[in-house]
């Protein structure tokens, strides 16, 4: 699933915030786009780049469609909890000032997500 796709389907979820949601994954693909072009066109074997070439590869096989369905289970009872995470992880997002740890951050996430959220 391409970036396209999965903000795509995140929008097409149902619950009254969204909004807020499809923010923050926008929010999160283009981060993800932004350390990716920073890095992929490096020449060598860059530490940052092996790992951004795996981040990119990974959320679009599995990372991307694991958080839709997710997001597909969600419901206005889980708004609050959501809204935390967004909140939280938003931050950390943007704090972040070293490029490991933020694609570091950038793995964590879809996983995090998916822990918190996904009804059993």
């Amino acid at each position: 699933m391409n970036r396209e796709e999965f903000l795509s389907a995140c929008g097409e979820c149902e619950v009254g915030y969204r909004a807020p949601l499809l923010d923050f994954y926008r929010n999160y693909a283009d981060i993800v786009d932004k350390i990716y072009d920073k890095y992929a066109l490096l020449d060598g074997e860059d530490q940052n780049k092996m790992l951004v070439k795996r981040l990119k590869s990974w959320l679009e096989q599995r990372a991307y469609s694991g958080i839709v369905s997710t997001i597909n289970t969600l419901d206005e009872n889980s708004e609050q909890k959501v809204l935390g995470f967004i909140h939280l992880y938003d931050y950390i997002l943007k704090s972040t000032d070293d490029d490991y740890e933020l694609i570091d951050q950038l793995f964590f996430v879809p996983g995090r997500f998916e822990r918190e959220f996904q009804r059993k």
